[in-house]
C-alpha cells in the first residue's frame, strides 16, 4: 500500500504526463491536485508539494536526457560495452516507431535543455524522420 505522500506523486506524474490531462489548462491541473490533497492525501504540506513538484520536474529532465542521448548513440554509433545488446534493441524499437514520433514534443524538451548535444541530436533525428516520411 502507498502513503499518501507516495499516492501524491503518482497523481502529480499522471497530471504532468497523462496527454488527456495535458488537455487540461494547467490552472485546472493544479486545482485536482488541491482537491486530491485536502481530501485523500491531508497529510501533505505545501513545502512537500513544491518538493515533490521540483523533484518531479528535475527527474523528467534527466530521464528525457538520457533517453535522448541513448538515441544519439544509437543512431550514430558509439561504444556502448556492456549496454551495446540493449541499445540495438532501443535503435531497433525508435525505427519501427519512427512514424509515431511526436518532433513537436520532443522539441519543447530540447527548448527547456542546456545541452548544445540534444540539440544537435534533435536536428539528426528531425532529418530522418523527414527522410522516413518522404519514404512512406
Amino acid at each position: 500500500m502507498f502513503s499518501d505522500r507516495d499516492n501524491f506523486i503518482v497523481a502529480s506524474t499522471i497530471l504532468v504526463t497523462s496527454s488527456i490531462a495535458k488537455k487540461i489548462p494547467r490552472d485546472v491541473r493544479m486545482s485536482i491536485l488541491k482537491l486530491l490533497r485536502d481530501t485523500k492525501y491531508t497529510s501533505i504540506t505545501d513545502a512537500e508539494w513544491h518538493e515533490i513538484a521540483q523533484g518531479i520536474n528535475n527527474h523528467k529532465k534527466d530521464v528525457t536526457g538520457i533517453m535522448m542521448k541513448g538515441l544519439g548513440q544509437a543512431m550514430f554509433g558509439g561504444g556502448f560495452g556492456e549496454y551495446s545488446d540493449k541499445m540495438k534493441r532501443f535503435d531497433d524499437d525508435i525505427k519501427k516507431s519512427m512514424e509515431d514520433l511526436d518532433m513537436d514534443e520532443l522539441k519543447k524538451f530540447v527548448d527547456d535543455s542546456e545541452d548544445p548535444k540534444i540539440r544537435e541530436l534533435w536536428l539528426h533525428l528531425k532529418q530522418m524522420k523527414r527522410d522516413f516520411d518522404d519514404k512512406q
